[in-house]
């Protein structure tokens, strides 16, 4: 059993749950009209311009065994990446990114004389929290679109309105698909960044993915004493210590008291482990370095110190946390005595 990394991003489908690497995780967004593709394979639901390149879509159901589910408005597409190649998946619901063991995983089980497509892409069953989790294999599902061979009318027609599911209101999906289509301008060659996007207050922030263990749920903190109100206390994490910090006012930003709703992004200052909290875990991203703008010179220096700049997200502006830099204030993480 080979497993990559010990980060992964936790999706449902028909009331099960599933997770794959989250570095493989490209973009997530909620469903679109979808171009249905009359001589592609039964698993393959179709395809979908995206930003002006043309990618596949699985029926993720299908390929794991059950049935084609009828496609809701809440559904979404999950898009998974393997060098510059893109796939899409429909899932039911994005949940969350968490980190799992090796520990926690078992090689799922064999039926005799069972020959099912879908067991080969199971990498193992995780265990977390009472609930199990299928671990999937990404680049085993990227090749399932290998399949797909579009001629050039195909190819010509995915630029025309795509075809919309029976149920929902189907302009929405039809605006889904066209926000889809709009071409990045001056992308550039260099590397993109994978942002994790959270919620603080009613404001998005972006922080590198390659900076953070995991997620999880605020859960029995337990405050320390004689510390300043950025501190909110110490959390068991597995065993672990975990300090939970509070960085709105560092950002400049007005402090409330976080509800029983609210995440950990965990990552680390040095040796430390570090949960900052957050309102929500909202997405994980990938952005063109063309596309963050620096922010204002007038922005108090304190403030630039801490952002990397902002990015167009979901209609709004996303500043881009340094989270190294953030963990580095002496003033912002407690040691342990």
């Amino acid at each position: 059993m080979e497993i990559s990394s010990n980060l992964y991003f936790v999706f449902s489908l028909n009331n099960a749950l599933y997770a794959i690497d989250a570095l493989a995780v490209n973009m997530t967004f909620s469903l679109p009209a979808i171009r249905n593709m009359e001589d592609a394979p039964s698993y393959i639901a179709g395809v979908i311009n995206l930003r002006g390149s043309i990618i596949p879509v699985l029926d993720l159901s299908l390929l794991l065994g059950g049935g084609t589910q009828e496609k809701n408005l809440s559904d979404a597409i999950l898009v998974m990446q393997n060098g510059k190649a893109l796939v899409g998946m429909i899932v039911n619901e994005v949940l969350d990114v968490i980190n799992i063991s090796s520990e926690q995983i078992d090689i799922p089980p064999r039926l005799e004389g069972k020959k099912q497509r879908h067991t080969s892409l199971v990498l193992g069953m995780a265990r977390v929290d009472e609930q199990i989790i299928s671990i999937l294999d990404h680049s085993r599902l990227m090749d399932q679109e290998s399949d797909l061979m579009l001629d050039e009318q195909q190819h010509n027609d995915l630029y025309k309105t795509p075809d919309v599911p029976s149920n929902g209101d189907k302009s929405i999906y039809q605006k889904r698909a066209a926000e889809l289509m709009r071409k990045v301008e001056a992308d550039s060659d260099s590397e993109t960044l994978q942002l994790a996007v959270v919620l603080l207050g009613q404001e998005y922030f972006g922080m590198d993915i390659r900076y953070v263990n995991e997620f999880t749920k605020i859960k029995n903190i337990i405050p320390l004493p004689n510390c300043p109100q950025h501190v909110l206390g110490n959390m068991n994490l597995r065993g672990s210590i975990l300090t939970i910090i509070d960085i709105r006012n560092t950002l400049g930003m007005y402090s409330e008291t976080f509800n029983h709703s609210a995440k950990i992004v965990v990552s680390s200052a040095g040796d430390i482990l570090v949960g900052v909290a957050v309102d929500e875990i909202d997405d994980i991203v990938q952005v063109s370095p063309t596309d963050v703008v620096p922010l204002p010179a007038s922005t108090h220096s304190d403030v630039l110190r801490y952002v990397m700049g902002t990015v167009h997200y979901n209609q709004k502006a996303m500043t881009i946390l340094n989270l190294p830099e953030i963990l580095k204030n002496k003033d912002l993480v407690v040691n342990e005595r």
